[in-house]
């Protein structure tokens, strides 16, 4: 009975020192408290009077760590759990940012503000996904340095290089939005967009007749609706 009491008082012991020790907000101190063993309940309340969004919960075989909130934010209830993160440096503990089960998000990519990363979405690389920005579908990927800010992307689209969606934009179907292109409050659906190519003004970018629609290199399209064909030079 006393050293059950011993081993109770030095596990409360720990807990307290990991609120000290994880003020950096690395989820060092979590990860430790897993190599104990304790309840996951428990970690739960150690990230509430943390201040702490939410927790890394549990390992997964894959290396990620399946996270768990700590406390009610938006939609989000209290000890639900949420999708995958290499470390919590991949989701901010401000704003309303989640990432849903079936979600990965690994290596230094960031997921901030408000912004939600749903379905089976993968998020790499030094990507940041900020605003209010929805990402889901049945393959999203998302990485090197893309950056997509306030806007939707689903399906099986494809955003990497140094590209930026924004402003509103919605992104479907096999898209490609690569290299330095920018798509700023538009619609493409199954076009590539790369190079240093722009889209904005609400224009539309679709790909009919069995072939991709491409822009490219240095073509600024402003406000058209474009369902076939090359443009760019």
């Amino acid at each position: 009975m006393k050293r059950n009491i011993r081993v109770a008082k030095e596990l409360v012991a720990l807990a307290k020192s990991l609120i000290a020790i994880d003020e950096e907000g690395d989820g060092g101190g979590f990860q430790y408290l897993h190599d104990y063993k304790t309840n996951e309940d428990d970690l739960v309340e150690v990230g509430a009077k943390q201040g702490k969004k939410y927790i890394l919960a549990r390992q997964e075989p894959s290396g990620l760590w399946r996270i768990r909130s700590c406390r009610d934010f938006g939609n989000i209830r209290k000890g639900s759990y949420g999708g995958c993160v290499e470390s919590d440096k991949n989701l901010s503990h401000d704003g309303k940012c989640w990432i849903f089960r079936g979600a990965s998000v690994m290596e230094d990519a960031r997921v901030t503000d408000d912004a939600e990363v749903s379905g089976h979405s993968f998020i790499g690389g030094n990507a940041v996904i900020k605003g209010s920005a929805e990402i889901s579908g049945d393959s999203v990927k998302i990485w090197d340095h893309a950056v997509v800010d306030s806007s939707f992307v689903t399906d099986k689209a494809r955003i990497y290089g140094n590209a930026e969606v924004s402003t509103g934009s919605d992104i479907r179907g096999e898209s490609r939005i690569y290299d330095n292109a920018k798509v700023i409050g538009s619609y493409v659906d199954g076009a590539d967009v790369y190079g240093d190519a722009e889209i904005s003004g609400r224009s539309s970018i679709t790909s009919e007749g069995g072939n991709k629609t491409e822009i490219f290199g240095t073509a600024k399209i402003v406000g058209k609706k474009i369902t076939k064909g090359s443009i760019g030079k």
